[in-house]
């Protein structure tokens, strides 16, 4: 393999010390090429090499963190077929297996293992799987609220009757699991309860004007709003092209000058207050309702579309509207009141409900995965800071894969345990799909905003555009379509000339590319035929147009070849839906083979032997051992 030429930007990446490091890394940007050299650069260091066990790595998954393992290995290997008599290679050959390489939650537990006595845990413990933690979560639930209906509080009979619906309290129970859930996502949940009830009480007894709840609601109001302006602009923009459409540009001049005026507002209550009070001109007329001539019949089709468009506007504003209509402050801070109550009632729950499957757990000698995170936070925390001061002193490097994807807990460990000048974060926002599981990609953004790009400053950021996986067609396409729907406004980043990716791959400039293009594909959506139907029947016909028209160019054959089916390769985001697509492409006569594993681990064979192996593991397990239990292995009845 012929040695790898890093971009300026990747050397920068490489080789940047003593300070915390931030790399926006773009896919296909060899991210983790770069990771695996500034390690073994700095393992490897003639003046000042480091053991690699002194050298933590921090991956979003365990097979991310085998992998960078592995390729770490490698390198060191490669290193020694170089200096094959170098005893610190060869001391690090060794010491790569035991290496701090893992996800964050095994860093946790391999705290907790040797500490477990300042954590104050069960020295036995273990991790349990997300189907015991289930079970012993909905026996707590179901115990809490016995005990809340035995007790007959008012403030809960109000606060069951307010959330639960129909017969039972599955409502109530979903929401104290949501708040639960979520205070796990802070590094002091209990803290974090206090302040959702403190924040009740201050906006129902005093100055509201500053509240930050309210700052946020004006916030997302104005990016609204700075949407709708700019659907406008592009509208005009759209009128000034046409021949026929003079007459509406004074509307929708009408129309941007008075988003901008909200937009001026500079409070949450002149805002609203500015909303209830707007009117639109009806189109066709300027601001001051006078009607423009214009001797031009107005095309039809276009004058449906600036119709329709300006609807979408006027209808998107009604709806923000609507949703503030009739606000008064003093009638808000009376609900708020009638609220409180109610919340703190719910915050007691959740910490009833805390305390309570903490207690199971302890009995059960397990532990879940927030349990790891916190619990060494409060190692690292207690005895005035000691086992955070061992691990800083251990650690010379600290570095965070996927650090978009990371949460407030996480980086209240990396906190703790770091100098303030060795952590490598490395990551792409634009790639943050775990909202879900409560990530905090604005920590990313703030640290890409607060660092600078320069050698002075104490903190550095890096952007890594040049993409060496796709072809130029590729890039571009998502350079224009990312260029207009990306925006700091709604999407909390903006993607101009800093983000865009740059083509990286040279071997492909020599390949022709005559027919090498991208294309994007708009479906009017047909109620009556599912989405995934349709678009495999677009697809089918799309596929059938290649067929009669395309043709191929092999690397060795410059008059080209007909396009085959086995040319053609179908990516799905997920295999749930490919039985649909592989019906409609055979019943247009278009072979296909769908790779598909959907349903293989859930079949009963493969689940009984899976749940055999667990046992085998360990035979505490009792839903695993039922199950056994009842298979053909043992043949026991109920």
């Amino acid at each position: 393999m012929g040695k790898i030429e890093f971009t300026k930007e990747q050397k920068k990446a490489i080789e940047t010390r003593d300070k915390n490091i931030l790399v926006s890394a773009a896919a296909g940007s060899g991210k983790t090429a770069i990771l695996v050299e500034r390690i073994i650069r700095r393992v490897t260091d003639k003046k000042d090499p480091v053991d690699i066990d002194r050298i933590l790595v921090m991956t979003f998954t365990r097979a991310a963190a085998e992998q960078m393992r592995e390729k770490i290995l490698n390198a060191i290997e490669d290193k020694r077929k170089e200096d094959p008599f170098n005893t610190h290679l060869q001391k690090q050959e060794a010491l790569i297996y035991t290496a701090h390489i893992s996800t964050i939650h095994g860093f946790c537990l391999d705290v907790l293992k040797n500490h477990f006595n300042e954590s104050g845990i069960d020295p036995d413990f273990r991790v349990a799987d997300e189907g015991e933690t289930k079970l012993l979560k909905a026996d707590v639930m179901e115990e809490i609220l016995e005990e809340a209906y035995e007790k007959g509080d008012e403030n809960f009979i109000t606060l069951s009757e307010s959330v639960a619906s129909g017969k039972n309290d599955k409502a109530l129970e979903d929401t104290i699991m949501d708040v639960t859930k979520y205070s796990m996502s802070y590094p002091e949940p209990e803290e974090w309860l206090e302040k959702c009830v403190n924040t009740y009480e201050s906006f129902a007894t005093g100055d509201i004007s500053n509240n930050k709840n309210l700052k946020w609601l004006h916030e997302e109001i104005r990016k609204k709003i700075e949407d709708i302006k700019r659907i406008s602009e592009s509208l005009i923009e759209f009128i000034r092209d046409s021949a026929t459409l003079e007459s509406y540009e004074p509307t929708i001049e009408a129309d941007i000058s008075m988003y901008a005026g909200l937009l001026e507002k500079t409070s949450y209550f002149d805002l609203i207050t500015e909303l209830q009070k707007i009117k639109y001109v009806t189109l066709g007329y300027d601001k001051n309702g006078k009607k423009v001539k214009c001797e031009i019949k107005p095309d039809k089709d276009e004058k449906t579309y600036v119709q329709e468009t300006r609807k979408k506007c006027k209808d998107f504003l009604d709806k923000i509207i609507n949703n503030i209509n009739g606000y008064d402050e003093e009638k808000e801070k009376e609900h708020v009141k009638h609220t409180e109550p109610n919340v703190r009632t719910l915050c007691d729950l959740v910490r009833a409900f805390m305390d309570r499957y903490r207690e199971k757990k302890e009995e059960a000698h397990i532990l879940d995965y927030n349990d790891l995170e916190h619990l060494a936070i409060k190692v690292f925390k207690g005895n005035d800071g000691a086992i955070a001061a061992e691990y800083r002193d251990l650690f010379e490097e600290i570095y965070v894969d996927e650090y978009q994807d990371s949460n407030l807990v996480q980086e209240e460990l990396i906190n703790l345990i770091s100098r303030k000048n060795n952590v490598f974060m490395v990551g792409d926002v634009k790639q943050s799909i775990y909202g879900f599981r409560l990530t905090r990609p604005e920590m990313f953004m703030e640290k890409y905003e607060k660092y600078q790009n320069d050698e002075s400053s104490a903190d550095t950021v890096i952007d890594l555009k040049h993409n060496f996986r796709s072809r130029p067609e590729v890039l571009d396409s998502v350079n224009e379509v990312f260029g207009s729907v990306m925006h700091k406004e709604n999407a909390d980043i903006e993607y101009d000339d800093k983000q865009k990716l740059i083509f990286g791959m040279k071997a492909y400039e020599e390949l022709p590319s005559d027919n090498d293009r991208t294309e994007l594909i708009l479906i009017n959506r047909d109620e009556e035929i599912g989405k995934t139907e349709l678009e495999a029947e677009v697809i089918a016909e799309r596929i059938k147009t290649l067929m009669r028209e395309m043709k191929v160019f092999d690397s060795d054959d410059k008059n080209g070849r007909a396009l085959r089916y086995s040319d053609i390769a179908l990516l799905l985001r997920s295999t749930r839906g490919s039985g649909i697509y592989k019906r409609i492409l055979e019943k247009n006569a278009i072979p296909v083979h769908v790779m598909n594993d959907e349903g293989y681990f859930e079949a009963k064979e493969v689940a009984i032997l899976l749940d055999y192996l667990k046992i085998i593991d360990n035979p505490l397990q009792d839903i695993p051992l039922a199950a056994v239990l009842k298979s053909w292995f043992c043949k026991m009845r109920d």
